[in-house]
């Protein structure tokens, strides 16, 4: 039986094989540094939220998070707050 690109056969595997596999893997812990100066921590749910004007910047997953350093006018809300100790992670205020 024949074999190779052109034939029913072996059309599915040739076309598997050249698709390579690409798998990301991100850290599971990390410490989030925010240095941008005007940002603020906002929490949402179990998230926490990077915002600066009412943009956000980014979202963390709070189960990810092994601390929280903040450099210079960086502000906080309230419930993120609250809410860092809730989930046992630390708070670190440097003056930038």
């Amino acid at each position: 039986m024949p074999t190779g690109p052109n034939t029913r056969d072996s059309l599915l595997p040739y076309s598997l094989l050249a698709v390579p596999t690409v798998r990301l893997v991100v850290p599971a812990m990390a410490t989030l540094y925010v240095t941008e100066q005007g940002a603020r921590i906002e929490k949402e749910y179990h998230r926490f939220l990077v915002t600066r004007e009412d943009r956000v910047l980014m979202e963390v997953p709070g189960a990810r998070l092994t601390g929280v350093v903040l450099v210079g006018n960086v502000g906080v809300t309230t419930p993120a707050l609250g809410g860092l100790p809730d989930q046992q992670i630390p708070l670190t205020l440097l003056d930038g």
